[in-house]
């Protein structure tokens, strides 16, 4: 399997409290949200609240990195895996200051969801007066790369070098600087540019993702475990096809008791869940895998779910959070 970009979108600001990036993710396996941010002049993503997606958290940058010496800009990256289908948008918050600030949101398909990055160099930082400027990146092939690239004293934008793929507009004050990103697929051992003026400062990150083995991932389908109002379960355990648990066999409805009856109650449709998947033993460990926020479909089941961390006739337990709430409901699966 190879990685596949199925949406991007770019926005900077000037000033201002938060940066937001509107984007629609498609249903498709192995999903994930890489987004990239550059500021210029300080360090804007430094200490303020934490990036969203569609209100979900990004969590922790994987590369946070700003120098106040030649270039003095910052790059920032985040990687979500299994994002949410859908409409939304990328919420950056950022120090309040009078500074500029870029960003660049990437949704794409086949991504490793138990090792997605596959190269996070240490961006480059300094004075340079050839071009093209290249930063050394090792994507396997299938994988997918993305950087971005702050230049002063630029008098136009600099031009990614083949086969790179500009992505967005260019954030360009004439003479004084640029920001700029850009994308490739399959194998790379670099990301370069071109630029047509004399020597200059510049902070030039990226980052590379792995493509998922197989055809495991998170897909579109549906799944679920009965949850009444006090978290109570009703489900057996369920097999699923090769690498995958099969949350749409038959019971394993997600819903709400209405009366005594064990056997009385409500389907929950569009309801929001997250989910952990354990493997068996008497204590519960680590998750061996861990979605984005997923929502049951109108039976009260939620999206299928494949993955390389899922092995055939293993027996998992899956803890399923619901959001609204916290209720959890806790069950086993069998992978086949």
């Amino acid at each position: 399997m190879a990685v596949a970009l199925a949406a991007v979108n770019q926005n900077g600001v000037s000033g201002g409290a938060s940066l937001s990036i509107s984007l629609t993710i498609p249903a498709g396996a192995n999903r994930a949200l890489l987004v990239l941010a550059q500021s210029i002049a300080n360090d804007r993503f430094a200490g303020a609240s934490p990036a969203t997606w569609r209100g979900a958290p990004l969590g922790s940058p994987i590369r946070a990195y700003w120098n106040s010496g030649t270039g003095n800009a910052s790059f920032y990256a985040w990687l979500l895996t299994a994002p949410e289908e859908g409409a939304g948008s990328v919420v950056l918050p950022c120090n309040n200051s009078s500074s500029f600030a870029n960003a660049i949101a990437f949704a794409c398909t086949g991504v490793d969801q138990v090792a997605p990055v596959a190269a996070n160099p240490d961006p480059f930082n300094n004075t340079f007066t050839t071009s093209p400027r290249s930063l050394a990146i090792t994507a396997p092939a299938g994988g997918f790369v993305a950087d971005m690239i702050y230049l002063a004293r630029a008098a136009a934008a600099p031009t990614p070098d083949s086969p790179q793929v500009a992505a967005g507009a260019t954030m360009v004050n004439a003479g004084v600087w640029s920001l700029r990103g850009s994308y490739r697929t399959g194998a790379a051992s670099a990301m370069g540019w071109s630029f047509s003026d004399g020597t200059q400062a510049c902070v030039h990150g990226a980052i590379a993702l792995n493509a998922a083995s197989g055809g495991g991932g998170v897909d579109g389908s549906a799944a679920g475990a009965l949850l009444t109002a006090t978290a109570s379960l009703i489900a057996g355990t369920a097999t699923g096809s090769l690498g995958t648990l099969n949350f749409q066999a038959a019971g394993l409805e997600f819903g709400r008791r209405t009366g005594l009856a064990i056997n009385t109650f409500a389907l929950e449709a569009s309801v929001n869940y997250r989910y952990t998947v354990h493997a068996d033993a008497l204590v519960l460990g680590a998750p061996i895998f861990t979605s984005g926020v997923v929502a049951t479909d109108s039976a009260g089941k939620l999206p299928n779910a494949s993955n390389a961390a899922f092995v055939t006739g293993q027996t998992v337990w899956v803890c399923a959070v619901r959001q609204a709430d916290g209720q959890r409901a806790i069950f086993p699966m069998v992978v086949a």
